[in-house]
């Protein structure tokens, strides 16, 4: 990702929001509770929200991935200071067994986890989710040292490694059947994330630690057990099961010994794809976010559980992962698709910007708003993986191999192709225009793959150098294949019309999309008042007097083919992403989700057909 610079001003302006909010925190605001742990003094007071109560710790852990990757994505000098500092306060605050936590709201750090193991787990006075902080940490460090190269942190992440391989060697079937039931983050992926590093056997059997097989195996049969699980607690331990199966790849078979029933190192991999497709196709909402309340629901129950705490945006940023790397794997198109639609309209969507403040929950029931935290007195899960979202904006765009350079995603974006000593220039319109255009500066032999969305709406022109060609398509991307001049240009046009689409469990409801983007109608800002949910998370109060009711004029339906027809049923204003609603009882306009958030909206719509007659 460091050799991708963004040019598209909406990307371009989500990154210097981001990193103008990581260049006002404080490193010993940060450390303080990890210093407090460790019997440091210090002054130093630790932030608000989440970060006063047993979860105290994990947004310090997002920080530091955070300042690295906004390191790697701007080359800032500031943000490798930034990581350098905070590793150099976690490490002086590690102890001398390799121990790492912060504590705050009066439960020592180590009591946590014996409390969790022991099954004691009220949130105020025992324990909330100890290994879930110590993920978030230890993947800080681990990313500190992949991005930055500083060493102290793989040593200090190394130690900590030992630590948690000492506790996990320590239990027995029972006490671990205790620990994994409850959230745990991706424990088991930053630990073989951590044994790619150290190729210590350690880490790697502390990892297994982690690995839940019997929930393997149920999805790997196809078997759809996620009805009621906590979205955010499962969706990373797929993380790692692909990750035991990639650092076997890449490691060889020295430190995996089989483990019960768990097959061969496929099963893994297969697991963990078999998850995806559940998720993505039966869980999924048209934006690419799942979940009601942090939960799964039944198989295509989806309109059922339309509401104001769908969509938590953790969910999204660990199914990207996941998607990226089973995209690594195998080279799928589908995948790419599905990255699109999420980074666009789950991931794009979930920050403000003209704060940069990020969501918890975008709720897919008509009538309600997009919550943003505040910059100091939420800390909520989302805010730090809001953090790590918007310093990785780059990822997904490219991915190279050899000789060629796939293009995933059309923004405008330069990719600089160090190996062959040129660059590519991408020029986008998309989505207000249907067009992106490469530009080739310094030449040589390669081939330009092009993805050929899911999205569209007819087949592709190209045109190289301003006149047309024709391209092989393969595996869903168009491919030129040619010895490139400096200065060669390529275009590609991609048609684009409304989309309609429809949830399995619900009659007559529907979305729409124009090309890549969602499209949701502004319902107005009155009394957009929030209230507390869960723990200290804001919510909307109301939905208003919200009618997600269009019924269809007379003469225009029946609906089916009213759907058929969607393109004509909606009138694009100006040259933007506007559009009003025709052909129906009501005044609506609809432009990109990612860009409603200052007001009450819509996405999903009851299409009914008039009692006056429809019939052609």
């Amino acid at each position: 990702m460091n050799r991708v610079t963004l040019t598209d001003p909406y990307y371009v302006n989500a990154f210097e929001k981001e990193k103008a909010y990581l260049r006002r925190f404080d490193v010993d605001r940060l450390a303080a509770g990890f210093r407090r742990t460790a019997g440091i003094p210090t002054e130093a007071r630790t932030y608000g929200g989440w970060e006063t109560s047993l979860i105290s710790g994990h947004f310090a852990g997002h920080y530091l991935t955070a300042v690295a990757q906004a390191y790697r994505d701007s080359g800032e000098g500031e943000f490798l200071s930034i990581a350098s500092s905070l590793v150099e306060a976690l490490a002086d605050a590690q102890q001398d067994d390799g121990f790492l936590f912060a504590t705050a709201g009066g439960v020592p750090g180590r009591l946590q986890f014996d409390n969790v193991e022991a099954g004691k787990t009220n949130i105020l006075t025992q324990a909330w989710v100890p290994w879930y902080t110590m993920h978030k940490i230890l993947a800080g460090l681990v990313s500190a040292h992949k991005i930055c190269g500083i060493g102290r942190a793989l040593a200090c992440a190394s130690r900590l490694g030992d630590w948690v391989y000492a506790r996990t060697s320590l239990w027995s079937e029972a006490t671990r059947a205790r620990v994994l039931g409850i959230e745990y983050g991706g424990m088991n992926d930053c630990l073989y994330e951590l044994y790619k590093l150290t190729r210590k056997r350690k880490h790697a059997i502390a990892a297994h630690a982690f690995d839940e097989l019997a929930l393997f195996e149920a999805i790997r049969r196809g078997d759809d057990v996620l009805d009621g699980r906590h979205a955010n607690t499962t969706i990373p331990k797929f993380l790692g099961a692909l990750n035991r199966y990639l650092a076997w790849r890449e490691i060889g078979e020295r430190d995996f010994e089989r483990a019960g029933d768990e097959g061969d190192m496929a099963f893994y991999l297969e697991s963990a794809a078999r998850f995806w497709d559940m998720v993505a196709l039966d869980h999924s909402y048209i934006t690419g976010g799942n979940s009601d309340d942090e939960h799964f629901g039944p198989a295509g129950a989806l309109d059922d559980e339309r509401s104001e705490v769908n969509c938590e945006t953790c969910n999204a940023y660990n199914m990207l992962k996941l998607t990226k790397a089973l995209y690594g794997l195998t080279g799928d198109k589908r995948y790419m698709d599905f990255y699109e639609n999420a980074f666009v309209n789950s991931i794009l969507s979930s920050q403000n910007p003209e704060t940069g403040m990020t969501t918890y929950f975008q709720p897919m029931a008509t009538g309600y708003f997009k919550v943003f935290s505040s910059a100091f007195d939420h800390f909520w899960c989302c805010t730090g993986t809001g953090t790590e979202n918007f310093t990785s904006l780059s990822d997904g765009l490219y991915a190279c191999e050899g000789d060629s350079l796939c293009v995933n995603l059309y923004v405008s974006s330069t990719f600089d192709w160090a190996e062959k000593g040129l660059k590519v220039i991408q020029e986008s319109s998309i989505p207000e225009g249907a067009s992106s255009a490469f530009t080739a500066k310094g030449g040589g032999k390669f081939e330009l793959r092009l993805r050929l969305p899911d999205w569209m709406a007819g087949k592709p022109e190209l045109r190289l150098n301003g006149a047309g060609i024709a391209a092989p398509e393969l595996g869903g991307y168009a491919i030129v294949d040619r010895d490139w001049a400096d200065g060669d240009r390529l275009e590609v046009l991609i048609p684009m019309r409304i989309a309609v689409r429809s949830l399995p469990d619900g009659d007559g409801v529907y979305a729409f999309k124009y090309g890549p983007v969602v499209l949701s109608a502004a319902l107005g800002d009155e009394d957009m008042t929030t209230t507390v949910h869960g723990v200290k998370v804001l919510v909307p109060e109301s939905k208003g007097d919200a009618d997600e009711r269009i019924v269809i004029d007379a003469g225009h339906g029946p609906r089916d083919r009213w759907i058929e027809n969607a393109s004509a049923n909606f009138e694009r204003l100006g040259g933007g992403l506007e559009f009003a609603l025709r052909n129906a009882n009501r005044e609506l306009r609809f432009s990109p989700h990612f860009r409603q958030y200052r007001r009450r909206y819509g996405i999903y719509w009851k299409i009914e057909e008039s009692d006056h007659g429809d019939n052609p």
